[in-house]
Parts: C-alpha cells; structure tokens; sequence
C-alpha cells in the first residue's frame, strides 16, 4: 500500500505531536495526544473516507465532526447506561461499526 505526499506528511506531523508531548508532559501527555486522535479524528475519518475529498479536508471535517458528534453520542449514551467510561467505550464501538456497515450499505 502506497501511501500519498499527503498521508505521510501528516503521519510525520502527528508523530512530532506525539513525541514532543511525550517531552514536555511524559507519558501522560503522549497518551492524551493519542487518545483525542483515536476517540475523535479516526471514527470520523473512517466514515467520511469515501468522499471525493483531499485528505486535508477530510480530516478537518472529521476533526470537527468528531468533537461535535462524539461528544454528543457519549452524553446520549451515557443517559442510557449511567457510567461514563462505558459510555465513552460503546460510543467508539458505534462510530466503528458505523463507518464499517456505512460504506457497505452504500454499494447495495
């Protein structure tokens, strides 16, 4: 698999994020870094992968789709079970299932 200029550049930008975090804050800081990137910009950017859409623009949407949404599906969940860490946990199951059946539904 071949990534793009792009891809990669952005990979290289997240990976400086995450080592000067590491830096500056230890350990906690580069998990922190790494946890908003995998709870907020990747369910997202799965589900809007398929948009004819450079990769700059699919990931500021789902930067900001994912802070918006996200948010909001774990406060809708956590209504429902009333334990946030299992909210934020079956949040992230629904956005990955979603952006697994999402694209299967499309070529039906």
């Amino acid at each position: 698999m071949r990534l793009s200029s792009s891809v990669a550049y952005w990979l290289l930008a997240f990976a400086f994020i995450v080592a000067f975090a590491s830096l500056r804050l230890g350990f906690v800081g580069a998990k922190t870094v790494f946890a908003f990137v995998l709870l907020f910009i990747v369910p997202m950017l799965m589900l809007i992968r398929k948009l004819p859409l450079d990769f700059e623009e699919k990931l500021f949407f789902s930067l900001f789709l994912g802070v918006s949404f996200f948010a909001l599906s774990v406060w809708y969940v956590n209504q429902l079970l009333s334990s946030f860490r299992v909210s934020i946990f079956v949040a992230f199951a629904l956005f990955i299932v979603a952006s697994i059946v999402y694209p299967r539904l499309l070529q039906l």
